[in-house]
């Protein structure tokens, strides 16, 4: 288990960097709001916050995660909707958390927007998405947004440091600062990263690790889209301080290695690498694993 899940919140008084979004979620009339839209950064808590709702509201909750892109389809989203918002034998809230909820297709967003308009009771709805421009107007005006910023650098240093001590790690002040830089805000990253620089005392070193981690992380994301693992999806959360245009040249280059070798996956996402005209992150995912790509 990594840092980022071991100091994962449990409670709203230990979730760090956001204290504005932290006292907006806290005055919501969960009665009457039941949709809710989380935008901003990769790795600052849109989908811990999201996980930590039922403390706000009275008692357990049964919470259901998906990755947008694995829901991209109409179909498939619209049977995702039916069977979550169908009457139901447990009594208590139900959340459905829909991440990169900007990788949509502009039809499954006109279904989603239907079930907004009309949410049973104790039901609620979370999309979180970095790219809230992929968000269409008509979803946004029915949710509760509540913006998430890139934390104030010193916050997050100095909660690093509360952890680096705790879990006895050796990790000077300028290789925290070097973390803190390196990771642009993401402290699920940065937490990860910390047991990596572990007697690491040299700033060149560290800065070195900290490229590492990003750079492996694709490489694996890129493996599970040759393999349909949709699972790997998760590890894009990762590398959102690198931009979109390098992870699609970095994308491209390894596909052509595996075409070349004959994979017939790659082949396909080449195809849809020559058909992007606005390389962003959202089209990055849709070139590796699919959709309908109307992001693009």
């Amino acid at each position: 288990m990594g840092l980022a899940e071991r100091y994962r919140p449990t409670r709203l008084d230990q979730f760090v960097g956001q204290p504005e979004v932290v006292q907006a979620v806290e005055r919501v009339d969960f009665s009457r709001d039941q949709a809710f839209l989380f935008s901003g950064p990769s790795g600052v808590g849109k989908t811990t916050l999201a996980y930590l709702l039922p403390t706000l509201l009275g008692g357990d909750a049964r919470i259901t995660e998906v990755d947008a892109p694995t829901y991209s389809g109409v179909d498939h989203l619209r049977e995702l909707l039916r069977s979550f918002t169908a009457p139901h034998l447990y009594s208590g809230a139900r959340i459905l958390i829909i991440d990169e909820a900007h990788a949509l297709s502009k039809k499954a967003h006109d279904v989603l927007l239907l079930t907004l308009e009309a949410l049973p009771a104790r039901v609620y709805i979370v999309l979180c998405t970095t790219e809230v421009a992929g968000i269409p107007k008509t979803v946004q005006s029915r949710c509760v947004h509540l913006r998430f910023r890139v934390p104030d650098p010193a916050i997050v240093q100095d909660y690093l440091r509360q952890v680096a001590t705790h879990e006895q790690l050796r990790i000077t002040d300028d290789v925290l600062r070097v973390v803190v830089t390196g990771c642009g805000g993401n402290i699920r990253q940065a937490l990860n990263t910390l047991p990596l620089l572990d007697g690491v005392d040299d700033v060149r070193a560290a800065t070195r690790i900290v490229g590492a981690v990003e750079r492996d992380a694709f490489v694996d994301v890129l493996r599970g889209a040759l393999r349909g693992d949709t699972r790997k999806l998760s590890l894009i959360k990762e590398l959102r301080s690198m931009p979109g245009d390098e992870l699609l040249s970095r994308a491209e280059a390894y596909m052509l290695s595996a075409a070349a070798k004959g994979n017939l996956a790659a082949v396909r996402v080449l195809g849809r690498i020559a058909r992007v005209r606005r390389p962003t992150v959202g089209a990055v995912v849709w070139c590796l694993f699919g959709g309908d790509g109307d992001g693009l």
